[in-house]
């Protein structure tokens, strides 16, 4: 059964995690990071979000009203 469909609204604050398979790693060099950072700069210009932070692979993102981005 696939979990509830996140609320959301202008303005709202998300904390967003991820995990390799049994806590294991997910960058596995430079380049791995690089690339989830360049997928991350073109996800915020496609759907509109201020980064708050950033470690590893725990983000806090506010989503903005669509005429913002």
């Amino acid at each position: 059964m696939a979990r509830p469909l996140r609320i959301e609204f202008e303005g709202a604050f998300y904390h967003i995690t991820s995990r390799g398979n049994l806590r294991d790693r997910i960058f596995f060099d430079d380049k791995d990071r690089e690339t989830f950072l360049e997928i991350l700069r073109r996800t915020k210009e496609r759907y509109g979000y201020l980064l708050h932070a950033y470690q590893q692979v725990i983000l806090i993102v506010r989503s903005l009203p669509k005429q913002e981005f």
